[in-house]
């Protein structure tokens, strides 16, 4: 099946030569050409050897650690981000792995019935999603993050998102069948190469008229025609740059057979997250990287012990897998920060139009830590974040095991991140976030 064109969804609406159409541009605000900001949520399972995480030194000339190389290409766009802890991951039902998923991005301790409160991407997609197709997505290539049911909180453990405290939103898990809620129906393959033609004969229809108007207006209406010209003009670079999006071939039908969760898979739906969000069908959700990392172990270590089993050795002997899984996880999110920065946005890519959490449930797997995360902020909203950055939040390097990561050692809460990634997005009135969130970070 041959790749198929798709427009971004339009904010100027018109009849296309009596078909109806909705008349499709880039994603722009109703009065700027400035893209939105993309909020994305990346998990990953049962923590990181963080010595081999944590860079040696703060601010901007920091070395990447071995668990971090295969982020060089993007070093500068990223902040590792180290001294936050979760404070939704200390108490509430089931075990430290239920209680640090079901609270990755709510900030509130579980309850018996779900989560605490809203997931930060699920509160942006309920003030600005309605500007786009689909509010938000939840992507989860592995089925549900996690699996079986403990203290009868499973949907905790198996969703990343809630858009309340009782509510998750379900995880597509289907390439397949994202594919098809994202880009199948609509208009024939003849009809959409052909909109290009259209939406421009539309914007020259525009500029007639302006120009038509201008010759009957005083002096200062003429300036103000001159203006929207200019913006029109604008406009047109815009719409040339992005005229349409360019759509993966359709995946195959997924067999779950073919086994958990491998790289294949995750990466056509990484594929499809972002023409999502390049195409402007949604600006808001959140991927699992939940994957058995078993055969990998197997086959360079002769490990035969599962992911999660060997997370929870302490030993000298299991730190060189630790650290090689943890590594595989983020080449994962490498590869989906280069699949963003691919995407043209005039003066800036995709990835610097967006902000991704990239985190952890916990710290150390052997101790089920929820102080001193592993944490990278990738993008910069927009230009509102400086990035290329270690920022030490908290001093020194916590030992293993003990929770000293909270404010009074000098650590600070992920909810203020996310309440400073909330008011990047552009959602306003929110002060607080989760069970402590009150004072955004300072990233600029």
């Amino acid at each position: 099946m041959r790749a198929r064109r798709f427009t971004r969804r339009a904010f100027l609406r018109g009849s296309l030569a009596g078909t109806g159409v909705t008349l499709a541009l880039p994603a722009l605000e109703a009065t700027s050409v400035t893209p939105p900001v993309r909020l994305l949520t990346v998990f990953f399972i049962n923590g990181a050897l963080m010595e081999q995480w944590t860079p040696a030194t703060a601010g901007q000339d920091f070395t990447l650690p071995a668990c971090l190389t295969p982020l060089a290409p993007h070093q500068g766009q990223i902040n590792v981000i180290t001294g936050l802890f979760n404070p939704g991951g200390y108490d509430g039902p089931g075990d430290d792995h239920i209680r640090g998923t079901g609270s990755f991005a709510t900030g509130m301790p579980i309850t018996s019935t779900g989560a605490g409160g809203p997931s930060f991407e699920q509160v942006a997609a309920r003030e600005l999603g309605s500007a786009t197709r689909f509010s938000s997505l939840a992507i989860s290539p592995a089925g549900y993050p996690g699996s079986g049911s403990n203290a009868g909180v499973s949907d905790a453990i198996n969703h990343l998102s809630w858009s309340d405290r009782n509510t998750p939103v379900p995880p597509e898990v289907d390439p397949l069948a994202l594919f098809g809620k994202l880009f199948d129906g609509g208009l024939d393959a003849q009809a959409q190469d052909a909109l290009p033609a259209r939406r421009q004969s539309v914007i020259d229809s525009v500029r007639e008229d302006a120009n038509r108007l201008q010759q009957r207006l005083g002096v200062s209406d003429r300036r103000r025609i001159d203006a929207h010209l200019t913006a029109l003009r604008e406009l047109e670079r815009q719409v040339e740059m992005t005229s349409g999006c360019s759509v993966p071939e359709e995946p195959e039908a997924w067999e779950e057979s073919r086994g958990p969760a491998p790289e294949a898979k995750i990466k056509v739906m990484m594929d499809l997250t972002v023409r999502a969000l390049a195409c402007d069908l949604t600006r808001f959700g959140s991927f699992s990287l939940l994957l058995d990392v078993a055969p990998r172990l197997k086959e360079k270590f002769g490990e035969t012990r599962d992911h999660h089993t060997i997370s929870h050795d302490g030993s000298n002997g299991a730190k060189p897998v630790i650290e090689d899984y943890t590594r595989h996880h983020v080449e994962l999110f490498a590869y989906l920060l280069d699949r963003m920065k691919e995407v043209d946005e005039g003066e800036r890519t995709l990835l610097d139009n967006s902000a991704i959490y990239f985190a952890n449930q916990i710290a150390h797997g052997n101790v089920h830590t929820h102080d001193n995360l592993p944490v990278i902020l990738a993008g910069s909203a927009g230009g509102q974040f400086v990035t290329g950055r270690h920022l030490r939040l908290l001093d020194g390097d916590p030992e293993p095991g003990r929770r000293d990561g909270t404010r009074e050692k000098g650590g600070r809460s992920v909810n203020d991140l996310f309440l400073t990634l909330l008011a990047a997005a552009g959602v306003s009135g929110v002060t607080s976030f989760g069970s402590d969130g009150s004072s955004p970070l300072d990233l600029s």
